[in-house]
């Protein structure tokens, strides 16, 4: 299905650049070709889960066979948590450093190339985490839901291609939105169709809770190193220059990553302070968002960084609150219930 749903896309991006913005062919060759050189690299996580889907299909299958239900979702839960470990940090780092990326492997290419890479980067775990469902489906005997669920994906990137790609501002970058939209559809029904079909439904939160935020994590630490290294080697690079910035920033990456996964592990505690309720606090509130508020304490660091509204003024725990109001309003809870569950965390 898929297949001739990219076939058709093809064509489709090639139409719309020419019919709806007026550019000629050889503009959007030129586009496609920046397009098609991205593809590779969001084609690379999908190449480590791929044999994995292979895998399970037999083991949760046999399991089903011989009513071995609560083995069958051992199994599946494993390879989405294992799939989930190896897609979202290859995926969101495509994300965090699309820019050197591009630049490194492909010089001189069209400067649409950067964003292309992240919205195909974070479309790149979506892709996954459907493989892992849909095997999961396959193997219990409902080959006809992910069918359903790739028809539903393939029209809805249709027809956002078909939309943004028309946008001046964004023309060739619509096709990757096109695309992220296109497998988040087939993810959310996918895990719909095994809500309604498995014996015991999946723990999504427990999968991939823990990769979640260390990826944040690693995230962060990536995009900091690359822009701290930037910054320090002077605004206008040399390839080699980019080049050595990306791979230190690669190698603080999987550091942060493995040992974040290690110390969550192991159960440790993330704090958090006063530089949350910055404007600037751009990633804190995605890792306080994937973080499980049992795994939270607050911090003052005083006597510097004191939280809004008392921002530049000396710091003590009296500014506790303003902290637990804003790790409230990123989880969607009660400020009251933010202070105990983060009390309750730092007595034990």
């Amino acid at each position: 299905v898929l297949s001739i749903i990219n076939l058709v896309d093809t064509k489709l991006i090639m139409y719309r650049l020419q019919t709806a913005l007026g550019y000629s062919e050889t503009y959007a060759n030129i586009l496609y070709g920046v397009y098609g050189k991205t593809l590779t690299l969001f084609n690379l996580p999908a190449a480590f889960v791929t044999p994995m889907t292979i895998s399970i299909v037999p083991a949760i299958a046999a399991a089903v066979v011989q009513k071995k239900f609560a083995q069958g979702h051992d199994i599946a839960e494993s390879a989405l948590r294992i799939s989930a470990v190896v897609a979202m940090p290859m995926g969101v780092g495509l994300a965090v450093l699309c820019d050197p990326i591009v630049n490194v492997l492909y010089p001189n290419s069209n400067d649409a190339g950067p964003m292309l890479l992240m919205f195909l980067g974070l479309a790149s775990v979506f892709v996954c985490i459907s493989l892992i469902t849909t095997a999961v489906l396959q193997a219990t005997g409902h080959e006809l839901c992910p069918v359903w669920s790739m028809l539903a994906g393939g029209v809805t990137k249709v027809a956002v291609n078909w939309f943004l790609i028309a946008v001046p501002e964004l023309n060739i970058v619509g096709a990757p939105i096109g695309t992220l939209a296109c497998y988040v559809v087939i993810c959310i029904m996918n895990y719909i169709f095994l809500c309604r079909t498995l014996h015991e439904r999946l723990h999504i939160g427990r999968c991939l809770a823990r990769p979640l935020l260390s990826t944040l994590l690693m995230a962060v630490v990536a995009g900091g190193v690359y822009a701290g290294l930037s910054a320090v080697m002077g605004g206008d690079l040399s390839w080699k220059r980019v080049a050595l910035a990306m791979l230190a920033a690669m190698a603080c990456a999987v550091v942060t990553y493995l040992v974040a996964r290690e110390l969550l592990r192991r159960g440790w505690y993330l704090g958090f302070d006063g530089p949350i309720t910055y404007k600037n606090a751009a990633k804190a509130p995605e890792v306080i968002a994937a973080c499980p508020a049992e795994r939270i304490l607050l911090e003052t660091d005083s006597p510097y960084l004191a939280p809004v509204p008392n921002r530049g003024k000396r710091n003590d725990s009296r500014n506790l609150p303003f902290i637990a109001a804003r790790v409230a309003q990123i989880k969607g809870m009660t400020t009251d219930h933010v202070a105990e569950v983060t009390l309750q965390n730092g007595k034990k």
